[in-house]
C-alpha cells in the first residue's frame, strides 16, 4: 500500500537537486563522522560533558542516517520512494520528532552544566542526578511522538511538499490541544535556558580572561569557549525553526517564498547540517578527536588488524590501544598537570606529533 501526496506545486529540478545533494553529504559524512565522535566520546572518562556530548553525537548521527530517504525523495522529483510504505513512513515521522526534541534538550543540558561549573569552579556536577534527568525526559519524549496513535486515523503521511512524512490531524482530534502545548514545551521551553546560559558563559569568559593562573582554569575556560560557539552554531540554525512554530509564521513565510524552499530548509534541512558541522567542531577544537582520528588512519595506511574501539583512549587505566598493542606511558610522555590526559600513541611513530596534550586538548571537565 503507497502513502503519498501528489505535489502541487512547480519544484525546481536544480534546487531539488542541491536539497538531495546536502542530505547526501549528511548521510555520507555526517552520519560516520558523528558515530566516530560517540565512540570516542563513550570511551572518555565518564562525567556529565562527556556523557552528554555522548548523547549528542549519537542523536546526530542518526539524524544524518534519517537524511538518506529525502536525499532519494528529491533527487527522484518528489517520488515517495521509500516513503511509500504506510510503516517505513510513521516510523520516519516519530524518530525524526523524538531526535529533534532530544537534541535540543541535550544542548540545553550541556549549556546549563557548563555555566555551573563556570560558576562554581570548585563543585562538580552529579552524573547520575544528570543521568536520571536524560532517561526521564527520553521516556517522556517517546509517548509525546506516540500521541497521534492514540486515537483512531492518526498517522504520518507523505506530504511531497515537504520531501518529508508529517503528521496529519484525526478526525476526532481528541489530543490536539494537548499535543499542541507539548509540542510548544518541546521545542520552545529549552530555547531561553540555552541562550541565558551562552550569554552567562560569554561574560564570565571575558571577565576572567586575564585572571587565569592554573592549568585547570585555562583547561576549563577553553572547554567553555568550545561549547558556546557549539550552542551558538545550534542557536543560529534552530531558532528560526522554533520561532515559526511558536508565533505561526509559516504563512508568511509561504508568501515570501511559495515554492516552500525556504520553508523546507528551516523546518528540516537545518537539523542535519546543525548535526553535520557539530562534527567540524569537534575535529577543529578537541585534540582528542583529532588523535583517535590518527591512530585509525594510520591503522588502516598499514593495514593492521584492529578492534575498531581499540583507537581510542583509556582514560579509566592511563593507557591508549594501538593496534593489537597496548601502550603504557612513560614519565616522560605523562602530562602532570591536573586535567590533562596522557599524550597521544602517534609519538611512538611520528616526531612532528610527539608532543603532550596542550591545555585546551583535553575533554571538557
Amino acid at each position: 500500500m503507497n502513502n503519498t501526496t501528489a505535489a502541487a506545486l512547480p519544484f525546481s529540478p536544480g534546487v531539488d537537486a542541491l536539497y538531495g545533494s546536502m542530505c547526501l553529504i549528511f548521510f555520507l559524512v555526517g552520519a560516520p563522522a558523528n558515530f566516530f565522535c560517540f565512540l570516542s566520546f563513550l570511551n572518555q572518562r565518564r562525567t556529565v560533558s562527556s556523557f552528554t556530548y555522548s548523547c549528542i553525537t549519537l542523536v546526530d548521527c542518526v539524524i544524518c542516517v534519517n537524511a538518506l530517504p529525502v536525499a532519494l525523495t528529491y533527487f527522484l522529483g518528489r517520488t515517495a520512494f521509500m516513503f511509500g510504505s504506510v510503516v517505513f513512513c510513521n516510523i520516519w515521522g516519530m524518530t525524526h520528532r523524538l531526535l529533534s526534541s532530544l537534541s535540543i534538550f541535550y544542548v540545553a543540558v550541556l549549556s546549563i552544566s557548563r555555566t555551573y561549573v563556570l560558576l562554581q569552579p570548585f563543585s562538580k556536577l552529579n552524573l547520575f542526578l544528570v543521568q536520571v534527568v536524560v532517561a526521564i525526559h527520553f521516556v517522556s519524549q517517546v509517548v509525546f511522538v506516540t500521541i497521534p496513535f492514540w486515537e483512531k486515523g492518526g498517522k504520518f503521511i507523505y506530504i511531497a511538499a515537504f520531501a518529508t512524512c508529517e503528521v496529519v490531524d484525526t478526525p476526532e482530534k481528541r489530543f490536539e490541544s494537548e499535543y499542541n502545548v507539548l509540542s510548544r514545551i518541546t521545542y520552545s521551553m529549552p530555547i531561553l535556558p540555552i541562550l541565558l546560559s551562552c550569554i552567562i558563559s560569554v561574560y564570565i569568559i571575558r571577565r576572567d580572561a586575564a585572571q587565569l593562573t592554573d592549568s585547570l582554569r585555562r583547561t576549563k575556560q577553553y572547554a567553555s569557549v568550545t561549547i558556546v560557539v557549539f550552542t551558538m552554531i545550534y542557536a543560529a540554525l534552530n531558532i528560526p525553526n522554533t520561532s515559526i512554530s511558536m508565533f505561526g509564521w509559516t504563512n508568511a513565510i509561504d508568501q515570501i517564498e511559495p515554492t516552500g524552499y525556504l520553508l523546507n530548509f528551516i523546518y528540516y534541512m537545518s537539523i542535519p547540517l546543525n548535526a553535520t558541522v557539530n562534527t567540524l567542531l569537534y575535529f577543529i577544537r578537541m585534540h582528542t578527536i583529532r588523535q583517535s582520528l590518527a591512530v585509525l588512519v594510520d591503522n588502516i595506511a598499514h593495514r593492521r588488524s584492529f578492534h575498531f574501539t581499540e583507537i581510542f583512549y583509556n582514560f579509566r587505566n592511563g593507557t591508549v590501544s594501538h593496534g593489537k598493542q597496548s601502550f603504557k606511558p612513560s614519565k616522560r610522555q605523562q602530562v602532570t598537570k591536573v586535567g590533562e590526559t596522557v599524550s597521544s600513541p602517534v609519538t611512538l611513530m611520528a616526531d612532528n606529533i610527539r608532543r603532550p596534550l596542550k591545555d585546551e586538548d583535553t575533554t571538557p571537565v
